[in-house]
């Protein structure tokens, strides 16, 4: 693994546990900095201090999410929004915007060591074993940590998102001038988004529905 894929490892995990990628570029950036000659130890390093928080209160993004989305009210949006503006591409945009913005807020409602582990297998593709020396655990363990994410990810989406189950009730576009007006979105800044029309997919289970999402490009800093 090159230099830069190492630092958009590290940034890619980063951004998915922390939901921000001002905070991501800042954790990133101590972590290299602390260990300069060493970026084998950089991803391990960066995951130790969530592990050792793990016993930390998570946020209750389920709630906040719901309290933004998942209202019996959904406020209507079309071509004529100022920030879409006719343009059939920058209303697909937003859309995917949303569907990563609302998945990785839905990550930060289950525990943290959990998330880490699932982030680590489901997001960055890394093996059982790889994943037991970062976390210093054993292959069971990271398998029963990883098996307790995705199930508290399904029990929350599984009833709710469309792209588990179309029936749900939630459904982006409907949704989208709720997460603009509440400010849960913003036009995005990077281009990681196609701008093609999305399609409605639907995911057997939450790992391939984490894995399906955009990719996160490490900024290029000048």
């Amino acid at each position: 693994m090159t230099h830069a894929e190492r630092l958009e490892q590290l940034y890619v995990f980063a951004v998915f546990m922390l939901g921000s990628r001002e905070e991501a570029f800042v954790s990133v950036s101590a972590v290299t900095a602390k260990h300069p000659g060493d970026p084998e130890r950089w991803l391990a390093a960066l995951v130790a201090p969530f592990i050792a928080d793990s016993r930390v209160a998570r946020i209750d993004s389920f709630a906040e999410l719901d309290d933004i989305l998942r209202t019996n009210s959904t406020i209507p949006i079309d071509l004529s929004h100022p920030m879409i503006a006719g343009d059939v591409g920058r209303m697909s945009i937003l859309l995917s915007e949303l569907r990563r913005t609302c998945l990785l807020a839905t990550l930060r409602g289950i525990a943290v060591k959990r998330r880490a582990v699932f982030i680590l297998r489901n997001v960055l593709g890394l093996p059982v074993e790889t994943c037991a020396t970062i976390c210093e655990t054993t292959a069971d363990g990271i398998r029963t940590t990883e098996g307790r994410g995705r199930r508290d990810l399904e029990r929350y989406l599984s009833v709710r998102c469309e792209h588990m189950d179309p029936r749900n009730a939630c459904h982006c576009a409907p949704r989208l001038g709720n997460a603009l007006e509440r400010g849960l979105i913003r036009w995005p800044e990077h281009g990681e988004h196609d701008a093609a029309t999305p399609a409605t997919t639907t995911y057997r289970n939450v790992s391939d529905l984490y894995a399906s999402l955009p990719r996160v490009r490490l900024p290029v800093v000048r």
